[in-house]
């Protein structure tokens, strides 16, 4: 039999029917891969840095956070830390979380969560840990010892660390997420130039280069608002300079109410020498590590509780005293009570 040419109409009407069929068999395998996605935990929204105070006044404060996805912002707050029964919000979006919470009491302390809901692409939600702020009192001052979001506490530090002739590392550990800004100079007086890193860590770390070489620097830990948190100096190699050198820390390792371990390493076997004191410019005690070693450790006795001490650290070589590697001063504070001992871990 000869094949009928078929019309323009009906080859429409195949090819539509074809492309119908397609689409019913996509559609399953469309729904069950968002499916999949809606249920991945890594698509959760997640509070990235924060929450922090970023303004307090007598009777308003601002509290900001981050998340990695667009999502709410909300938050909970009330003088009743297990009772957050008033919420301030903004309009939904953003990675970036910024609300102003008013008609404060004057002189109280109050208690708030951040929360994101409603995570684009998820529906999850993230709620931070309850924190707390104090409002200034009328007169504009701040409750003796009320937390707020300039009163960061350095725990250990801020330690000059790996010092060159060119650059340096500064270190510092602080008693909660905060801030990273480095100031320094050659001038104590007048410290012009200023590094830093994102908000949100507590163990901090800020890299100084295009140092001058054999030239004293001094340094300050600082909050957003130039408050000083932290004091350290320290002198950079000079030109050319002979024996050994500290190729790492020092560091912390260790904070107890009567003790410290303080940490460091040589590129030669040498001496190891800790000068610590209570006053940033006369460390007159001494504590000796092993001879002839290039991790030198020692531990600081007899301290005393909740005090701050200055410390730095010497290794010389035993054929020439005069060869000696010397790090900057640094402080740290030892804790108040037993249970507040920490052991730093510093990769």
């Amino acid at each position: 039999m000869a094949n009928v040419a078929q019309s323009p109409a009906i080859q429409m009407n195949v090819e539509q029917g074809r492309l119908r069929s397609a689409l019913a068999a996509l559609l399953p395998v469309l729904a069950a891969a968002f499916a999949s996605a809606q249920d991945d935990p890594a698509q959760r929204v997640v509070i990235t840095k924060g929450p922090r105070v970023e303004d307090v006044t007598a009777e308003a404060v601002v509290i900001a956070w981050s998340t990695n996805v667009n999502a709410s912002t909300i938050v909970r707050y009330g003088t009743d830390r297990q009772r957050l029964d008033a919420a301030a919000e903004e309009p939904w979006g953003g990675l970036t979380h910024r609300v102003t919470i008013r008609n404060l009491r004057p002189g109280m302390m109050y208690y708030y969560e951040a929360e994101s809901n409603q995570g684009q692409g998820t529906g999850t939600a993230a709620v931070s840990p309850v924190l707390s702020f104090s409002t200034r009192s009328a007169a504009g001052s701040l409750p003796q010892g009320a937390p707020t979001g300039d009163s960061v506490r350095v725990l250990a530090g801020p330690i000059p660390r790996n010092i060159t002739a060119h650059t340096a590392q500064i270190w510092w550990e602080s008693d909660r997420p905060s801030d990273t800004i480095v100031r320094y100079g050659t001038d104590p007086q007048r410290l012009t130039e200023t590094q830093q890193s994102p908000w949100g860590d507590q163990v901090h770390r800020v890299e100084l280069s295009r140092l001058e070489p054999g030239t004293e620097y001094f340094v300050e830990v600082v909050g957003p608002e130039g408050d000083v948190r932290g004091q350290a100096r320290f002198r950079t190699e000079a030109p050319g300079a002979a024996g050994p050198k500290i190729t790492d820390g020092p560091r912390i390792e260790f904070l107890g109410t009567n003790s410290a371990v303080i940490a460091w390493t040589t590129n030669e076997p040498a001496n190891g020498v800790v000068r610590y004191g209570t006053e940033p410019g006369a460390q007159a005690e001494t504590a000796e590590a092993p001879s002839n070693q290039t991790t030198h450790r020692v531990t600081l006795r007899r301290l005393k509780p909740g005090a701050i001490y200055y410390f730095s650290v010497e290794s010389s070589t035993g054929r020439d005293q005069e060869k000696t590697a010397k790090s900057g001063v640094a402080p740290f504070r030892t804790p108040e009570t037993p249970e507040r001992a920490m052991r730093i871990s510093q990769p």
